[in-house]
């Protein structure tokens, strides 16, 4: 864990170090950073767009936005530069759904279908539901995972929760609390290991 965490400052040094460099006109930082995060970035887009003509359009725009903004020094936090590249690439992502969900199929261009969600957002959904429900299965303490199921998905009461839980009614609130933390940390640590595979840690 310290090694990582090690790992991650230097990362974080290197970024910031690379977007100054760029702020200053050095056309090499700009090529260094098209490198550093080529593979990762092409790796996510393709994931989340099914769509590999989608995935590279968006891949050039995403580094064209971010050299730009890098040069013209309105990356404030040039540390945070991975997650300012995962960022701009989702909302540019996000911004071609919902320019081809206003196009009808029969002709009926500017029509957008309110009821239905933007394709990348169902995505996202049921990736993000898909982590949860593997996050409760490794949670150590099985006390923890029958409390969240059932309080936040099959919505039982809180007396009946304590009552087949043996927890003490006026200590619940507390008993639910660690239970989410635990399984924030376990989504840290599972979103922190994506964005290394990907590249983009």
């Amino acid at each position: 864990m310290a090694s990582e965490i090690q790992w991650s400052e230097t990362c974080s040094g290197e970024h910031a170090r690379l977007v100054e460099r760029i702020r200053s006109g050095d056309r090499r930082a700009e090529e260094e950073l098209v490198e550093r995060f080529s593979r990762g970035l092409s790796l996510m887009l393709r994931r989340l767009a099914r769509d590999p003509a989608l995935a590279e359009d968006v891949y050039q725009e995403t580094f064209r936005t971010v050299l730009a903004k890098a040069r013209a020094g309105e990356i404030r936090e040039g540390e945070r530069l991975a997650g300012f590249l995962r960022g701009t690439a989702r909302n540019l992502l996000l911004a071609e759904w919902r320019q081809g969900s206003r196009l009808d199929p029969e002709g009926d261009a500017g029509r957008v279908p309110a009821e239905d969600p933007p394709q990348l957002r169902q995505v996202l959904r049921r990736e993000e539901a898909g982590l949860v429900r593997r996050l409760l299965r490794e949670m150590r303490f099985e006390r923890d995972r029958q409390i969240l199921v059932r309080f936040y998905l099959s919505e039982d009461t809180k007396q009946e929760i304590c009552a087949d839980l043996g927890v003490e009614v006026e200590r619940f609130k507390g008993v639910l609390h660690r239970a989410r933390e635990r399984l924030r940390e376990l989504w840290e640590h599972a979103e922190k290991r994506q964005r290394f595979a990907e590249g983009l840690g």
